[in-house]
């Protein structure tokens, strides 16, 4: 339904929010 298609939406942008941070710490 809407619910899941919104829910799948935010994990993956969570999912990249997250990847965003680990490169920033990669390059301290």
């Amino acid at each position: 339904g809407i619910n899941e298609e919104i829910i799948r939406r935010y994990v993956r942008h969570q999912e990249k929010q997250e990847r965003v941070e680990q490169q920033q710490l990669a390059l301290d």
